[in-house]
């Protein structure tokens, strides 16, 4: 799904907790079959919709999953981390290992 993000394609998934984590606002979502066979009739003829969901796709790759941004939430994670002793002295984790 994130790379779906980084080419700007317009998401539809299932309705679930990572995946709205993963694809946020600007995706379209769905529970069931019927539903989904409903987004999909409404979206294929909705281009403007389409549009903003590629726009909205695109934007969210950019703001949380570049890897400047990831690599710096690992750092921010791992260096607390005392291994020389085998102590973890840990703050809390970042925002973006949090749930939705």
């Amino acid at each position: 799904m994130v790379e779906s993000l980084g080419v700007g394609a317009a998401v539809l998934a299932h309705d679930n907790l990572f995946n709205r984590w993963v694809a946020g606002e600007g995706a379209s979502y769905f529970g069931s079959e019927d539903e989904l066979a409903s987004r999909l009739d409404d979206l294929l003829d909705d281009t403007n919709e389409l549009a903003r969901m590629r726009a909205t796709s695109l934007k969210r790759f950019q703001e949380r999953f570049r890897w400047e941004r990831v690599l710096a939430e690992y750092e921010s994670l791992l260096l607390p981390l005392d291994i020389s002793s085998g102590k973890k002295e840990c703050s809390e984790p970042s925002d973006a290992f949090s749930a939705v």
